[in-house]
């Protein structure tokens, strides 16, 4: 049982896997598309010589990827060098015993000094029962050193409290946080509820299979590239039970999560080591099912029929591999080994090889390739497909997973017909029209621990045709980054709004689309098309779109125009377009009816500088046609030192003729000043 007692009543309720860490991060990702449209896949590679040096120009001629036994032409092959993107690092300290604590200790201190300063995340676990957290995601390497003392050599009541710290933590911000944290702390409490369910559900499993699986399916939708550096000392399991770590494999797998082993067992050392090179060679054989069965007899190895064939290294490599995957034994490292290697982590012995293999995972995860292609797969599919990459340069060893799911599980909606028409519609030479939209990604400059940006697409009400009283639009978003690879994909059938009575739609109306994200700062193309289900109109659109660091001081997140207000509930609270009104509706296309007592609404946030003791000032200037025709102060009341100020303000336009318009909003605060413009006509 565990040792702290878990309110399992309070956190039952939580969904598996359906929020995102805190992360700012993207990974490239796979998506399952319709077999007409056949899906990009996107995998990470690791190359090596054979003294362990990344290989940083490899070229697509070099490399062979067969995709369920078919071979594959790449579409691209780039060395990503340092990532520009944050990751997430997940430790997991389990069966941390005196003697070897201290090395862990070391180790995992030795592996953040060479990833420091690199813009990771970190969380840091430890199994007693079932996970428990011990710090929750954080870029403050000394938090995580401290978390990492408490779960290796710190004293019991200095342990407990600090998980008990950061459990009560977490709770709390599950419940009254806002935006990207809250999200986080659901997803941590999420992951150790399932670690405790594993253990309670199936009696087959342990809680060292449990944590890892716990660890690995609750990262499914983390942005970014994942890692788990696993500390053990082999891995307790059920050897009547092998589906126990397929399931591990095939959930990180899922997840896009790579395991790396420090392991405290004191096992065959060149076994794991030929393990690691049996994969990165492509070996089908190391990349096969984890098998239980007889022990390898004697130093003949494996059966000939659990070995492929192979030449000099890889002949041995191929011998080792079959010993790896044939054991009765729990608590060794071979299955454990196995794991990794079908992550496209590395197995490493703690004790001996340690400190060269920290700094060998370190620069593992700083310097690695993506490798694209189309995937042969027909029609939907949510098996795994296996994936096997050899390198073709002599004296280059390339590691890898060992398999894709083209759905990334249950939670993730199958392509739908219309979604591969949209999809279609992208990918044409020529963006079709016949249905107007509008897109654009929201940015309300937020602060580095609530960095929630939003995507929004719109399509006039009056442009989407009824048949009696109903209709609806289609609407498909994906954001890409500079490598071409989808980081974010949005999609949702949206029933048109009847309009009361007989009336129509009113002018300037539209049926929009909005959803939350945080991705990094950088250059991005946003891809959107919607489809009208009766009338069979479709219309794309492809614009660029940047998005800023987050604010450290004064910052003026984008001036919308509104559309209009909706109702807000008390779970809107957390939204970042709810005014004292409600729930903005931005007006994307930018025209105005000039009617008699028109308003026009602008909505925006804004950051002062908490450092300043300089009150802020807001003000804005109205240009029409480029010439500028009067300058506003605004009042800016309330707490000016709030994180975030939603502020909503009204522009009289009885007195402005038609035309084109820009409205500046200027904010200054000691010395320093931040503007922003939106675009608007009057008709």
């Amino acid at each position: 049982m565990p040792r702290i007692a878990f309110k399992y009543l309070v956190l039952k309720g939580l969904s598996l896997a359906l929020v995102p860490f805190a992360l700012p991060s993207p990974a490239p990702a796979e998506t399952a598309q319709a077999a007409a449209n056949p899906t990009e896949v996107t995998i990470e590679l690791r190359a090596h010589d054979r003294k362990g040096n990344i290989v940083p120009d490899l070229k697509p001629s070099e490399v062979e990827i067969t995709d369920a036994g078919a071979a594959v032409s790449l579409k691209s092959l780039r060395f990503a060098g340092q990532p520009q993107d944050p990751e997430t690092i997940t430790f997991v300290f389990d069966q941390v015993v005196q003697g070897v604590a201290k090395t862990d200790r070391e180790l995992a201190e030795q592996f953040l000094t060479a990833v420091s300063g690199r813009n990771y995340l970190f969380a840091v676990f430890k199994v007693e029962g079932r996970l428990h957290l011990v710090q929750a995601p954080t870029a403050d390497v000394e938090a995580v050193k401290n978390a990492i003392a408490a779960a290796t050599v710190a004293n019991r009541p200095d342990y407990i409290k600090a998980t008990e710290a950061a459990e009560k933590q977490a709770e709390e911000d599950a419940r009254p946080a806002q935006g990207a944290r809250q999200a986080t702390a659901k997803m941590l409490m999420a992951m150790l509820t399932d670690s405790q369910k594993i253990g309670e559900s199936d009696s087959q499993s342990t809680p060292s299979v449990a944590a890892l699986l716990a660890a690995s399916r609750g990262q499914q939708d983390v942005p970014g590239r994942k890692a788990i550096l696993y500390f053990s000392q082999g891995l307790a399991w059920h050897s009547s039970s092998p589906e126990t770590l397929r399931d591990v494999v095939e959930a990180a797998n899922r997840a896009h999560v790579s395991v790396f082993s420090f392991d405290a067992e004191m096992g065959d050392v060149q076994a794991a080591q030929a393990l690691n090179v049996a994969a990165m060679m492509g070996n089908q054989q190391a990349m096969g099912n984890i098998r239980t069965g007889p022990a390898v007899p004697g130093p003949g190895g494996p059966p000939p029929d659990m070995l492929a064939q192979g030449m000099g290294v890889a002949e041995q490599s191929n011998e080792y591999a079959g010993r790896l995957e044939t054991s009765d034994n729990t608590g060794t490292p071979r299955s454990l080994a196995a794991i990794c290697a079908r992550t496209g982590g590395m197995h490493v012995f703690a004790m001996t090889e340690g400190r060269r293999g920290a700094s060998e995972i370190a620069t593992d995860l700083n310097s690695y390739y993506l490798a694209s292609w189309l995937s042969p797969a027909s029609g939907d599919d949510n098996r795994l497909r296996p994936i096997v990459v050899k390198p073709l340069r002599k004296g280059v060893l390339i590691a890898s997973v060992s398999g894709y799911f083209p759905v990334r599980g249950s939670n993730v909606a199958k392509v739908s017909a219309v979604e591969g028409r949209l999809l279609e519609a992208l990918a044409a030479p020529a963006l079709r029209a016949e249905l107007p939209l509008m897109a654009a990604v929201l940015r309300y400059a937020n602060t580095a621990d609530e960095d929630v940006n939003s995507v929004v697409v719109q399509v006039p009400l009056d442009r989407v045709e009824l048949k009696g009283d109903q209709g609806s639009v289609s609407v498909l978003a994906q954001l890409k980054d500079p490598s071409g690879a989808v980081v974010r994909k949005f999609s949702a059938d949206i029933p048109r709004r009847p309009a009361v009575g007989d009336q129509e739609p009113a002018p300037g109306d539209v049926v929009s689309f909005r959803r939350q994200f945080s991705a990094p700062p950088g250059e991005y193309v946003l891809e959107s098309a919607a489809f009208d289900a009766n009338g069979g109109k479709i219309g794309a659109q492809r614009t660029n779109v940047t998005i800023p660091a987050a604010a450290n001081g004064l910052a003026l997140g984008d001036v919308l125009l509104v559309g209009r207000i909706d109702p807000a509930g008390p779970a809107d609270d957390s939204d970042p377009l709810r005014c004292a009104l409600g729930i903005v509706v931005p007006n994307l296309f930018g025209h105005i009816s000039k009617a008699e007592g028109v308003k026009i609404l602008l909505f925006f946030h804004l950051h002062a500088d908490a450092s300043s003791s300089e009150k802020p000032t807001l003000a804005a200037e109205l240009r029409r046609d480029g010439d500028l025709i009067g300058s506003l102060p605004m009042s800016l009341t309330g707490d000016p030192n709030r994180k975030t100020i939603p502020y909503l303000t009204t522009l009289g336009a009885d007195s402005l003729p038609a035309g084109r318009y820009e409205m500046t909003v200027i904010l200054r605060q000691g010395g320093h000043r931040t503007a922003q413009t939106v675009d608007f006509t009057l008709e």
